[in-house]
């Protein structure tokens, strides 16, 4: 595959625009280390084109203030989603329609964090989005009622925050270094380019134990989430050079060689590192935009 001009890289990531506008809240310290960030998504789509949203290795909470997203499933089909919902862990692109007004909370946890605040194995929700009541319960309920419910919300970010402090209140005083956080940790350290048995011998556990007990609590297996941090790596890489060959970008991320990474990359973008910048991907921009 040949190198891409520089102009034709630029497409990645393309900045925020008047109609929308995502925009990222760090959580309080009290949160850090269940909660990576809060952020939301304003503005107007119109009849927007429906948009790829990629994996990242995080669980989310969504919140839709304004018009809920549509998921297109195969041939073209369109469900609505909930007004809350809950995000499992992606392995592969998941395709979205933004709604007329676009008015989104959404809270993003650390790969090994929401399991602190959903009581079930999050294996269960890879590739779902289900009702966020329905999931987290209480939890649930009161996000709705302080970010929904509430008309004309002065700070509904805020408001998110609080509901979270207020249930980490009841948690063990900060997350605890246990062997599925210390292998996270260690994938996330390596940009994934770890091996399974290393993690196995971290976590004192065989392998296959260390997969369930992963799963359960990051929602995906760890190959997986290796596989998923090494794929974002990509974009980090073109990130601080837009210029470079894909040649040396593979190899810097890890890929045997550049066939390796385009076989990856189509696996969780749906397409290959080219067409993915040469299409401009609006919605999947704003989110690849560096903190």
């Amino acid at each position: 595959m040949a190198s891409t001009p520089p102009a034709f890289r630029a497409k990645l990531g393309p900045p925020m625009t008047s109609a929308l506008e995502h925009r990222r809240h760090p959580p309080h310290p009290a949160l850090r280390g269940w909660v990576e960030c809060l952020w939301t998504l304003k503005g107007r789509a119109g009849a927007a084109a429906p948009e790829p949203v990629l994996p990242d290795g995080r669980m989310e909470v969504v919140l839709h203030r304004g018009d809920p997203f549509a998921r297109l499933a195969g041939e073209g089909k369109a469900e609505l989603q909930p007004r809350a919902l809950v995000a499992g862990q992606l392995d592969r692109a998941l395709l979205l329609r933004p709604g007329a007004v676009v008015d989104v909370v959404g809270i993003r946890f650390t790969p090994a964090g929401a399991a602190a605040f959903i009581e079930e194995p999050l294996r269960r929700l890879a590739g779902e989005t289900p009702e966020l009541a329905a999931i987290a319960g209480a939890l649930g309920r009161e996000l709705e009622n302080e970010v929904l419910a509430a008309e004309g919300a002065d700070d509904p970010v805020r408001r998110a925050g609080q509901v979270l402090l207020r249930r980490a209140g009841r948690l063990p005083a900060g997350p605890s270094r246990d062997p599925v956080s210390g292998c996270v940790e260690e994938i996330l350290a390596r940009r994934g380019q770890v091996g399974m048995g290393r993690l196995a011998d971290l976590a004192g556990w065989s392998l296959r134990h260390l997969e369930r007990r992963f799963a359960d609590r990051v929602g995906l297996d760890p190959r997986s989430f290796a596989r998923i941090i090494r794929f974002r790596s990509i974009f980090e890489a073109l990130a601080r050079d837009p210029a470079a060959p894909w040649v040396s970008i593979a190899l810097d991320c890890g890929y045997c060689d550049q066939s390796h990474m385009i076989r990856e990359f189509r696996r969780f973008a749906g397409t290959t590192p080219p067409a993915w910048v040469a299409s401009g991907h609006r919605l999947a921009g704003l989110f690849l935009q560096p903190s």
